[in-house]
């Protein structure tokens, strides 16, 4: 599939270069380092499977950073909260601990290696 091995090469492309700006200027004065949450996946909604696309995000920023504001916002519970995903953008939220979690059943791939690695750590 000559899309995903491109979509592939997207994402190692750029975590290189933030790696390679963050060495460079790691010595100056109040340098912060760039941090991101990437990854690659297939278009799920289309009639053929030879679609992928890439993402980048700050790593503090996205779905996770969102519902932890939400939750502190409404005075909830890690218990109290059940998110559900089907694709890499929900991992910082499905990620969170004491949060209910549910990956769906036509999870992306991504989300899916993901999980798989996370289980079998644990």
């Amino acid at each position: 599939v000559r899309t995903e091995k491109i979509a592939k090469e997207i994402n190692e492309y750029y975590v290189q270069r933030i790696d390679e700006y963050n060495h460079a200027h790691a010595n100056e004065a109040n340098f912060i380092a760039m941090e991101i949450h990437c990854f690659w996946c297939i278009e799920r909604n289309l009639d053929h499977n030879d679609t992928f696309w890439t993402v980048f995000t700050p790593a503090r920023a996205g779905k996770g950073s969102a519902i932890e504001f939400l939750r502190k916002r409404l005075h909830l519970q890690h218990q109290d909260m059940i998110v559900m995903g089907d694709s890499g953008n929900d991992i910082s939220m499905l990620d969170i601990d004491g949060y209910n979690s549910v990956v769906v059943a036509n999870a992306s791939q991504e989300l899916l290696r993901f999980y798989e690695t996370k289980t079998t750590e644990n």
